[in-house]
């Protein structure tokens, strides 16, 4: 289509719509083949009784939507979004293939349009992102870019802190507002004074570890910078001090955790973090004294206490994002 006849279009539809809009009989039965040719097929907002009105929305539960097919439902939803300006129609063959693309799009879609802030193209891109960004929007879906990546983020930590405090290691606190280590852990001699120290950072999916103004993120100038940091933060706690000595010494065990989700599975990668000043190596074999997780977890059938505990904590740090979809 060239430029002039897509304006022409564009016109062509305003009209349609002020037309539809204060007078309904007026809109001619053709009048959706045409949109259909211009939007996509499934273009229906014409046909009064395919509206779906706010009071209507709000009413549905994702049990209704078993009565159709995704498509049509994403349709229908579509509809209703266009009729209460939640979205642009020219927008709507995009939205259309964002949320069919998604495995539970429907209801994505249904949730999203139920919220008033949310915006549903911007909804969709970020469940694109990865199934667990997906499985979040399904239980927030205003949450912007931003604000999934920190609550995926926040699950793959609380699986990661869960497996190792199951490994006999003791977490202390090592976060300093949004920042600083996301797994800080100890053992202890008969004393109660630190033996061994164990530094983790969680990531998710492809996330990677980034350059600081101290170096490398996970590297022994960085981990040096965020025990200082702590140590000032709490000058009444010893263990960021006795921490902090040990480090100095390079007496201490460094690990990046990337954490994956798909098909109802938890994949998991243990890598060791090699370092003496401000650069690092990641080597692939985690360690003789660091215990590997298990690198596959099936969430629905876990095969071993271990297991089960790691899918709890999954479940629950899911559940503190918001209440689960069924």
């Amino acid at each position: 289509m060239s430029f002039a006849n897509y304006t022409a279009a564009v016109a062509l539809i305003r009209r349609w719509l002020l037309a539809a809009f204060l007078a309904p009989s007026i809109a001619a039965a053709g009048t959706a083949s045409i949109i259909e040719r211009i939007v996509g097929p499934g273009a229906h907002f014409f046909k009064s009784e395919r509206h779906l009105p706010s009071a209507t929305l709000s009413k549905r539960t994702v049990q209704d939507l078993a009565h159709a097919p995704k498509a049509k439902n994403i349709d229908d939803l579509l509809d209703g979004a266009i009729a209460q300006q939640r979205m642009n129609i020219l927008d709507r063959q995009g939205a259309r293939k964002l949320f069919n693309d998604l495995p539970s799009g429907d209801k994505l879609l249904l949730k999203c349009l139920q919220v008033q802030t949310c915006q549903p193209i911007e909804c969709s891109r970020i469940a694109h992102v990865s199934e667990l960004h997906s499985e979040v929007l399904l239980r927030r879906p205003d949450l912007d870019p931003i604000q999934a990546n920190h609550a995926v983020g926040a699950i793959s930590e609380k699986v990661m802190r869960t497996y190792f405090e199951n490994s006999g290691w003791i977490r202390i606190e090592g976060e300093i507002g949004r920042t600083g280590i996301d797994g800080l852990f100890v053992k202890r001699k008969a004393d109660g004074m630190i033996r061994e120290v164990l530094l983790v950072e969680s990531k998710y999916n492809t996330s990677t570890l980034s350059p600081t103004n101290h170096g490398q993120q996970m590297s022994r100038d960085w981990a040096l910078r965020k025990l200082e940091e702590l140590r000032l933060k709490h000058p009444n706690h010893s263990d960021y001090e006795q921490s902090e000595r040990l480090i100095e010494r390079g007496f201490y065990r460094a690990r990046l955790w990337t954490m994956r989700f798909s098909s109802n599975r938890i994949e998991i990668d243990l890598q060791r973090v090699h370092s003496k000043d401000a650069n690092i190596n990641l080597l692939d074999d985690p360690g003789n004294r660091i215990a590997p997780p298990p690198q596959v977890i099936h969430i629905s059938h876990p095969v071993n206490y271990l297991e089960r505990t790691l899918v709890r904590a999954y479940n629950n740090a899911l559940d503190e994002v918001g209440p689960p979809v069924h």
